[in-house]
């Protein structure tokens, strides 16, 4: 370690380096090196908190795991910046969802994909009938629906 580095800034260099090089830089120079850290020490602590936990997080991950992962990272990173926003307003949207709102849509999306082609098929094409409905239309089939539910 450096004798002018203090532990902390060795730590927070290490951190930097460490996702440069995940990001994809065959080699990481020493002005590659300062930059990072100097991005690093401007974030707010809650930031560089945010940023060591994920790192550990990637660290903890088997090789294949972190290989899909930077694959996904790169793949989205090509994407157009209209794609990428678009993509980001849904990931907020989903985090933004209570813990059971999420976990019924999962078991929601668990039950379609475990559903037959043919059944999928099928209800892809009564929802398209429902979307050509009035909206008169679907408050009486709503209300029949609840009729026989006793609700």
């Amino acid at each position: 370690m450096n004798k002018s580095m203090n532990r902390r800034d060795f730590f927070k260099s290490s951190l930097a380096l460490s996702l440069l090089s995940l990001s994809g830089l065959k080699e990481v120079d020493a002005q590659s090196s300062n930059n990072a850290l100097e991005r690093f020490k401007s974030l707010s602590p809650e930031q560089q908190r945010v940023l060591q936990e994920r790192w550990e997080k990637l660290k903890s991950m088997d090789p294949e795991q972190r290989k899909k992962l930077m694959k996904n990272y790169k793949r989205f990173k090509s994407l157009p910046a209209e794609q990428r926003n678009r993509i980001k307003r849904g990931l907020k949207r989903w985090k933004s969802l209570s813990p059971e709102r999420r976990n019924n849509i999962r078991q929601r999306f668990q039950r379609w994909r475990s559903m037959s082609p043919e059944r999928r098929q099928v209800i892809r094409q009564r929802f398209q009938r429902w979307r050509t409905l009035t909206p008169a239309q679907r408050a009486r089939i709503r209300r029949r629906i609840r009729q026989r539910r006793g609700e």
